[in-house]
């Protein structure tokens, strides 16, 4: 009698150690932060703000290819200045007061109003050598919404040459024409993280970690931030509809103290191949998760592999629910 109660303890726990093994396992998952939970936990003080209230605003920028503008609490590309009339061309602004964001790592974040066409966040740009003969030439990463304004993406502008470098994520459709959004970037190392949230609605629409190398060797290791947008592409237009407000550029929490040099010198190996890459078309680079490709919004750091532990105490404990069976069947017959 006494060891049918022993039997009948040991069966009752081996069966409870499932569910134990289960609720670790949930405990564990609910623990990992999201990659825009990393970036809203890692915002240290701010470094720079503008709200774009006055036109003194535009002080801090310097202009490149275009006439920008603030009205109404908001900052708007005016008009062209270079290839007025050809479709799906550029202009770009760098912020460049006080020599211009000159830190390695930080968190920039801006809203971006009714989305019309590309449009989006410059960043670690060489402001010092940009120049408005070529459209790409901010000499910099560019996180941003695609020509349909249907898409999330990051780009470069090629060290070597000046021009498009190409990009290095595109997403599937995630927004559409006519959003208001949130553009959040965080530079860490060799490593650039992009999240795209819904004003409106408050709801995650994109985020990503992207290595900072690309396949040309392109590599800013610090720099200004600013914006840039297309003049129009097909019926979308951005001039004078798009804007972007509440500018917020915080240090890294915890950072070191960075070299604030500015970086006056280029890459100037020349790129004799000339670069043809549409902006719309993903390269296929060594820094791009290779799930990535197939999963819009997957994180780009794996994620511990906390279902091993629990995946051996249920099967442990199958095993030993199947032996006590076994011994009670087989006492049964003796």
């Amino acid at each position: 009698m006494k060891a049918n109660r022993i039997l009948a303890l040991l069966l009752a726990t081996l069966l409870a150690l499932p569910f134990f093994a289960l609720a670790t396992f949930a405990e564990g998952e609910e623990a990992a932060p999201s990659i825009s939970e990393t970036v809203a936990a890692s915002k240290g003080n701010v470094i720079y703000e503008q709200n774009f209230d006055n036109a003194d605003a535009l002080q801090d920028f310097k202009q490149f290819r275009g006439n920008w503008e603030i009205k109404d609490g908001g900052l708007y590309l005016k008009e062209m200045t270079k290839d007025v009339e050809k479709e799906g061309t550029h202009s770009f602004i760098l912020m460049e007061k006080d020599g211009g964001i000159q830190e390695s790592d930080y968190i920039v974040e801006v809203e971006m109003h009714n989305i019309q066409s590309q449009g989006g966040l410059i960043t670690r740009s060489m402001n010092s050598v940009a120049h408005e003969d070529d459209p790409n030439a901010f000499f910099g990463y560019f996180s941003f919404i695609s020509f349909d304004a249907k898409k999330a993406a990051i780009g470069y502008c090629s060290k070597s040459s000046g021009t498009w470098g190409g990009n290095l994520k595109v997403s599937g459709a995630v927004m559409q024409p006519g959003d208001n959004i949130k553009l959040t970037v965080m530079h860490k190392a060799d490593k650039l993280t992009y999240v795209v949230t819904n004003l409106d609605t408050g709801a995650l629409v994109f985020e990503y970690v992207q290595d900072a190398y690309t396949n040309d060797g392109t590599y800013y290791e610090k720099g200004t931030i600013g914006f840039r947008l297309c003049n129009f592409k097909g019926s979308l237009s951005p001039m004078n509809t798009t804007y972007f407000d509440n500018l917020k550029v915080y240090a890294i929490e915890g950072a070191q103290t960075p070299d604030t040099t500015p970086d006056t010198t280029p890459d100037t190996t020349p790129d004799t191949t000339p670069d043809t890459t549409p902006e719309t078309t993903p390269q296929t680079n060594a820094g791009v998760l290779t799930d990535a490709q197939t999963n819009d919004n997957a994180p780009a750091n794996d994620q511990p592999t906390s279902w091993v532990v629990p995946a051996i105490i249920i099967a442990v404990s199958v095993v030993a629910i199947a032996v006590v069976v076994f011994i009670v069947v087989k006492k049964k017959k003796a």
